[in-house]
């Protein structure tokens, strides 16, 4: 009679934590499987030959900052991203202006009050 005095503690310990262990997983998923919750995001936008030289724009996207680099015929340099929502990019700096439609990777740039509309591919990275 001993041992199953024993044991039966042990079997409702485990019933216990089931539901507790079930709950977690499916928590974590939920949460797992939102979309408004990456750590880091990606957006490269790699250009045709223009008449800016502009080879290709990066937009990195971490929780606490954002990066735009530009890569032209000149090398890479870092603007400033002036407003980042989910379908436009807004970046520059004194010389280079970029707005960037990111649902349709329309991009437009204005360098020394001329408007250049680019011809680029989009690639996304997110986590």
């Amino acid at each position: 009679m001993t041992p199953l005095i024993q044991m039966q503690p042990r079997l409702e310990m485990k019933r216990a934590t089931r539901p507790h262990i079930a709950f977690l997983v499916l928590a974590s998923f939920l949460v797992a499987s939102c979309d408004g919750l990456s750590r880091f995001k990606h957006l490269s936008f790699t250009c045709m030959e223009n008449r800016l030289g502009i080879k290709t724009i990066e937009l990195y996207v971490r929780s606490i900052d954002k990066r735009v680099v530009v890569s032209d015929k000149n090398g890479t340099r870092e603007i400033n991203p002036i407003s980042l929502s989910d379908d436009m990019l807004e970046a520059g700096d004194q010389e280079l202006k970029i707005l960037i439609n990111l649902e349709t990777a329309k991009v437009q740039a204005m360098t020394n009050d001329l408007f250049y509309t680019l011809s680029c591919g989009k690639q996304e990275f997110e986590m």
